[in-house]
């Protein structure tokens, strides 16, 4: 963060008043990057970029600071799109600037607004698609952006093959703003792990746009339905069941609901379905 002063006179008097201007860096590191690809994109000349031979690092010095949540969403969106743009050279966005700042060619008279960035590529879904999204005038670009690295792991390991969930949410956490929302990032990493981890970690040939709002709220209600079920089950079936028995040999509804901290109803209904499928 950089601090610009500039000074105006105040309307009652003569007297200069400083105003201060919070300024945001965005830092990427990209590979087989020549340095001239933002123009594709009409983005405004870089504020930072060096080539090493570990690839180039490039730079924006940003009019504003994402101090509110509503302005971390702004910088996480046009970080996502930024992301998607360049896929082919494996970006990742910096939280520092590089150490071998001095070799670097900058421009730090001049800072630029988010607005200037829209020319980077965004996900745009189907018209029935959005219909069934998150809203027809709004995808959550970092949600798809997760999910586009997820894809490449898969790739890069071949299907089939589990990629850890830690190496998701590590991606999301180094490249988007997490100081106001870190519990939704984490949601948003763990839908995308559910989703592929429910397919076998293969990617479909035909596309499913299925990641919605609310189909992911059902998702996570079953995992949650699941997750009760075998809390019950755990208990009826390990070393202490004898302590939730009645005299008579029934199950104690009440105590087994106090222990997990369910209703008396969810606790009936888990043991129901685990009677009828054999379990108990």
């Amino acid at each position: 963060m950089e601090i610009r002063r500039q000074t105006f006179l105040h309307p009652l008097g003569k007297v200069p008043v400083m105003k201060e201007y919070q300024n945001f860096w965005l830092y990427f590191h990209l590979y087989d990057f020549a340095g001239v690809e933002w123009m594709d994109y009409d983005l405004p000349p870089p504020n930072f970029l060096l080539h090493t031979q570990v690839g180039a690092f490039i730079g924006w010095m940003i009019n504003g600071f994402p101090g509110t949540k509503k302005s971390q969403e702004y910088f996480n969106d046009i970080i996502a799109r930024f992301l998607l743009t360049f896929a082919e050279h494996r970006p990742e966005r910096l939280a520092y600037r590089p150490y071998t700042e001095r070799k670097a060619h900058k421009i730090l008279d001049r800072a630029y607004e988010l607005e200037q960035f829209q020319g980077l590529k965004s996900i745009s879904l189907p018209y029935k698609v959005q219909e069934r999204s998150e809203t027809a005038h709004h995808i959550d670009q970092v949600f798809w952006a997760i999910k586009n690295f997820t894809e490449a792991c898969i790739q890069k390991f071949g299907e089939g093959v589990v990629v850890p969930y830690q190496t998701i949410e590590d991606f999301a956490m180094r490249n988007f703003l997490a100081k106001k929302e870190r519990s939704t990032l984490r949601a948003k990493c763990r839908s995308v792990w559910n989703w592929y981890n429910e397919r076998n970690w293969v990617i479909p040939q035909t596309r499913e746009f299925e990641m919605t709002r609310s189909e992911r709220a059902k998702a996570n209600a079953k995992m949650k339905y699941e997750r009760a079920q075998a809390a019950v089950l755990g208990l009826v079936k390990g070393l202490i069941a004898d302590e939730f028995k009645k005299k008579s040999g029934a199950w104690n509804i009440t105590k087994i609901a106090k222990h997990l901290g369910m209703s008396r109803d969810t606790v009936r209904k888990h043991l129901k379905e685990l009677q009828e499928e054999g379990l108990l």
